[in-house]
């Protein structure tokens, strides 16, 4: 006990002191410089010939200008945290955010109209919204109306062409997305807590879409407001505030469900299957305290959503494109994907780079959070686990379990992201309470050390 109290006093002097004070703000003073020199750098440098792409377009140390800022961002912000400095901590996730919205905005200042992956989607989107532009009514067969329509008023309302529409919507569906799930961590646990999974979150998670206008991910990015509405609901006194809330947040999910169709079943999945988990955790923790709401208004959406989707032109195309997965799921659909990748042509070597290429961020993610889960899941069977982190380990293994079917039977999309969006978001809260987890331990070196592997996951996924 003595050893331990001196461990915590040990922390606090060295936390404290003036010396850590200036490495601090001296690594916060290069990362603003860096930042600068990049702004600089991919406003002045001019694109040099032909660039298929936006990373050859300036030399290479402009790149690195960018790394190196981003690098001291996430140190900064981590170790603003451990220090307790909410400005430091604040100062850290600006200079982060500085340096993506720079980068987001650099293939338009290179001339390009947009900027996306290598897929047709984005035209798709934006030709949809210029029909409904000119024409003044949506198409038939457009399933995605809503986001259409935001495209053609974002349009109609500033007069700016559409291509430059990719970086703003893709900047706000990211900024909510990151909102959200810092203010649900803050509303569900405290403030060091919310930091950190903040933290877990402000890598570019999605960045093979960063620049593209994809209506999956800009109504997915809305699922955290939904669980905020309904903790800001059961701190409200009276039935009318109550309703008000309730409002608010049915217009949200009905932005979400009439969006986009699969991320409308998904956030029913997820709605559900939280308050399903949430039962279970409050009986297996034995603990009859944690707090219930409601979820009647929530189901609402599953009386609508039906009918909605039935009415769609291209509701037919997606039921005979489940039929025929479900068909290929049953005759082995994941070993055939397995020997048609075996007789690709490509190698071992190639294969590995070219799922670190498209999927790299999303695997070093899913496997650091599912090395995490492993440890939670055995706290949480022999209840050592603490209500949170039951409900948070119930819920990473339910997406993990509904993005594994889903990629094995190529239900309506093979895309990894697609598929995992649960597992993503839950991913934040899973490395961030880890985060939170392992500073509360007693300071020894294997703690400190699993901790300065997780910030190196995070870096790696920010850049």
């Amino acid at each position: 006990m003595a050893n331990a109290r001196y461990n915590i006093q040990a922390w606090v002097n060295t936390t404290i002191s003036p010396m850590t004070i200036l490495r601090r703000q001296a690594i916060l003073v290069l990362g603003y410089l860096t930042s600068i020199l990049f702004t600089l750098g991919v406003t002045i440098v001019p694109a040099h010939g032909y660039h298929p792409n936006i990373y050859r377009a300036v030399p290479v140390f402009v790149w690195v200008l960018f790394i190196v800022g981003l690098v001291a961002g996430f140190i900064s912000s981590y170790s603003a945290i451990q220090a307790q400095s909410h400005k430091e901590f604040s100062q850290s996730v600006l200079l982060i955010g500085v340096l993506y919205l720079v980068f987001w905005f650099y293939p338009l200042n290179i001339g390009l109209r947009f900027w996306t992956a290598p897929r047709g989607d984005l035209l798709m989107h934006f030709g949809r919204g210029s029909e409904i532009v000119q024409t003044g009514a949506i198409p038939a067969i457009d399933i995605y109306p809503l986001a259409h329509i935001f495209l053609a008023e974002l349009n109609l309302v500033s007069g700016i062409r559409m291509g430059v529409f990719g970086p703003l919507t893709s900047l706000l569906y990211y900024g909510t997305l990151i909102a959200g799930v810092g203010l649900v961590a803050r509303r569900y646990a405290n403030t060091t807590v919310a930091q950190y999974v903040l933290l877990a979150s402000l890598p570019l998670v999605f960045n093979k879409y960063t620049h593209s206008f994809m209506p999956w991910v800009l109504t997915f990015s809305l699922i955290p407001l939904v669980f905020l509405f309904a903790s800001i609901r059961q701190n409200r006194d009276t039935q009318l505030q109550r309703a008000g809330v309730v409002l608010g947040a049915l217009v949200v999910i009905w932005f979400i469900v009439i969006g986009h169709p699969m991320t409308g079943l998904v956030t029913v999945a997820v709605i559900v299957g939280y308050y399903l988990i949430r039962g279970f955790a409050s009986k297996w923790v034995g603990e009859s305290d944690i707090p219930h709401s409601p979820v009647t208004w929530y189901m609402i959406t599953l009386l609508g959503f039906p009918f909605w989707y039935l009415s769609r032109g291209g509701f037919s195309t997606k039921i005979a494109t489940i039929a025929i997965a479900l068909t290929g799921a049953s005759s082995g659909e994941a070993t055939q994907k397995i020997t048609r990748a075996g007789s690709s042509g490509y190698g071992l070597k190639g294969l590995v780079e070219y799922a670190i290429g498209h999927w790299g961020t999303l695997i070093l993610y899913l496997g650091v959070a599912g090395v995490i889960w492993t440890f939670a899941a055995y706290r949480v069977s022999r209840r050592y686990a603490s209500p949170g982190e039951t409900i948070v380990a119930a819920m990473f293994g339910f997406g993990a379990s509904v993005g594994a079917f889903l990629l094995a039977g190529s239900f309506i999309t093979g895309n990894p992201y697609r598929v995992n969006q649960i597992t993503v978001v839950i991913s934040f809260f899973v490395i961030g309470g880890a985060f939170y987890w392992l500073s509360e331990r007693d300071g020894k070196f294997k703690y400190q050390a699993t901790s300065v592997v997780l910030l190196l996951a995070v870096v790696g996924a920010g850049i």
